[in-house]
């Protein structure tokens, strides 16, 4: 791994909530049944943050996994089913609003 990838740019929040805004109103019927939406990014590396969207958006990559104990690590909650996830690429730019649909512990 290169220096430059284990060091991903900050979330861009404004930009996050300017496309959950855009997302609100162009699906609100899915913000109707769960307004939760979380912003993160995927892996742990700039290059994992860059490439996964890709995968993602044109639909070859339709499920994520993470260890249930790390939510409550990192002071959060689980997803709810139909909650939103604002994923970002190795920059902390908004690529991508996920819905929950399905969710297995």
């Amino acid at each position: 791994m290169k220096p430059e990838d284990a060091n991903p740019g900050r979330l861009d929040m404004e930009a996050a909530a300017r496309m959950w805004d855009e997302y609100a109103t162009a699906h609100p019927e899915a913000v109707r049944l769960c307004a939760e939406y979380s912003v993160e990014r995927f892996g742990d590396s700039v290059e994992l943050a860059d490439a996964l969207p890709h995968e993602v958006i044109p639909g070859s990559k339709c499920a994520t996994s993470t260890l249930a104990r790390e939510f409550p690590d990192d002071g959060e909650s689980l997803p709810r089913l139909g909650s939103h996830w604002i994923a970002c690429d190795g920059a902390g730019t908004p690529r991508v609003i996920l819905p929950s649909i399905e969710l297995r512990l």
